[in-house]
């Protein structure tokens, strides 16, 4: 028997996710008795569907990329909100409704990649020192040796 459900974003994942008394999964859909309510689901899937154009998924690599723009982050604010309110309405309190969504924005985006930023700049530093390093042990190396061989 459903008790819960719960809202919460995943990469390639409808949102909406059922439990049980237990918080066992039961699945990963609107219940059974709302599958005839096409504006319910579609307005979930266009949640995920623009949720996962902040992933880059293909035969090299997958990774979370984030929002692109304003634009992008708005129409899945607007998403989202009208996903909930149609299935606040929906469910009219039979079930609890837990809504773990957490939007991402431009201000965290943009932190982030100052921080990814920053890490790639050290690591830069550290390589290109390391390299110096090595060049003055090499000259280092050269000197001892043309002082032992003379």
């Amino acid at each position: 028997m459903i008790k819960k459900i719960r809202l919460l974003l995943e990469y390639n994942t409808y949102c909406v996710w059922l439990y049980d008394e237990n918080d066992e999964i039961i699945d990963n859909d609107i219940p059974p008795e709302w599958n005839d309510d096409q504006e319910l689901t579609n307005a979930f899937m266009t949640v995920n569907d623009i949720y996962d154009t902040f992933f880059i998924n293909n035969e090299k690599e997958f990774r979370y990329t984030g929002c692109e723009s304003k634009e992008t982050l708005c129409n899945l604010e607007n998403a989202i909100t009208r996903a909930v309110e149609m299935i606040t309405i929906k469910n009219n309190g039979k079930y609890e409704l837990i809504n773990d969504i957490e939007l991402p924005s431009l201000e965290n985006q943009d932190r982030i990649q100052w921080f990814v930023n920053n890490a790639v700049m050290k690591w830069n530093i550290l390589l290109k020192v390391q390299l110096v390093v090595l060049n003055v042990k090499n000259v280092l190396i050269a000197l001892i040796v043309k002082i032992v061989c003379f």
